[in-house]
């Protein structure tokens, strides 16, 4: 009899195992449909925006197959970022019209109240990789005194957006201190939206955040001219500008053999000057350029001569 009732208990596990393992593979093998037809979506809305974009269609032309795809707001707004991040000088009537079609701006502006911190830096700057209306921009202004650096800077590149004619403006009058990166981002911005504008003002302007982005542009570009105006900042006031001015002389290959760039390399401390020799091996300044800043400096002969420098420099 306790037999009779083992084989039943074991027939009734091994029968719950198997259905607990048929479906597993069920749900393994819809989860897969799901995302292939997900994939193909989203394959065909990029190549109807596209179409939309290069051709200079009409919006209301194409009807988005995006009804059916999970969140599917936040995944066009990430195409049309993406799209616009890779692709220049794209039609902006035709970009704006698929923006309040689907009405992308106030679906991101509600995002950007709802959440904090980091997140609502990345809805930011999600705002500010769409053609925007001064009406929603306008609503974006009070996030420039936010506590979070993030999150001001993002607010910072949506008003640039929205009002390119004020750049100079907004970056003067920027609290922060750009750091490297934002300088950068702030100089992508402009070379995707196509907005003219002179190095030689930036660099001379009396206000950090406008040289910055000068400094940006000259390293970009590879701006030789710019040499002497580079030295002066080498020779000024400010040791922040001073030291970034001297990566960008090297980024250069111009000679450093000037009073302003010894006295800045002095001031470095021994990290900094281990860290400055490392770079200036990796563009390969050969001893006698340097020997002027550095003397007979041993750490950076053994530089020149590791096999670390030849694979930098090929």
């Amino acid at each position: 009899m306790m037999v009779r009732y083992g084989y039943i208990l074991y027939i009734a596990v091994m029968g719950c195992w198997l259905v607990g393992l048929l479906r597993r593979v069920v749900l393994v093998w819809l989860a897969r449909r799901r995302r292939g037809y997900v994939q193909a979506c989203y394959r065909r809305v990029v190549r109807q925006l596209m179409v939309l974009l290069l051709e200079e269609r009409v919006p209301e032309e194409i009807a988005l197959p995006i009804g059916r795809l999970p969140r599917w707001r936040e995944a066009l707004v990430d195409m049309l970022c993406r799209i616009g991040t890779a692709v220049y000088a794209l039609p902006m009537t035709t970009w704006r019209g698929v923006v309040c079609r689907y009405g992308l701006e106030r679906w991101l502006l509600g995002r950007i109240r709802r959440t904090r911190g980091v997140r609502r830096a990345g809805y930011l700057k999600q705002l500010a990789d769409l053609p925007m209306s001064r009406t929603i921009a306008a609503e974006v202004v009070r996030y420039r005194a936010d506590k979070c650096q993030q999150v001001r800077f993002c607010a910072l590149l949506v008003g640039l957006v929205a009002e390119p004619a004020e750049l100079l403006r907004l970056v003067a009058t920027y609290e922060a201190r750009l750091t490297m990166s934002e300088a950068a981002e702030v100089l992508h911005l402009l070379r995707r939206r196509l907005v003219p504008i002179a190095y030689r003002p930036l660099l001379e302007s009396p206000y950090a955040n406008l040289r910055c982005v000068g400094l940006a542009i000259v390293a970009q570009f590879g701006i030789e001219e710019a040499e002497d105006a580079l030295l002066t900042m080498v020779a000024g006031e400010d040791a922040e500008l001073a030291r970034r001015a001297l990566w960008v002389l090297v980024v250069l290959r111009a000679p450093l053999r000037h009073r302003a760039v010894r006295q800045c390399v002095r001031c470095f401390s021994p990290q900094e000057r281990q860290r400055w020799m490392r770079y200036l091996a990796g563009e390969g300044y050969a001893m006698g350029q340097v020997r002027w800043l550095f003397g007979e400096e041993v750490y950076y002969g053994a530089l020149i001569g590791s096999y670390k420098r030849s694979l930098v420099c090929g």
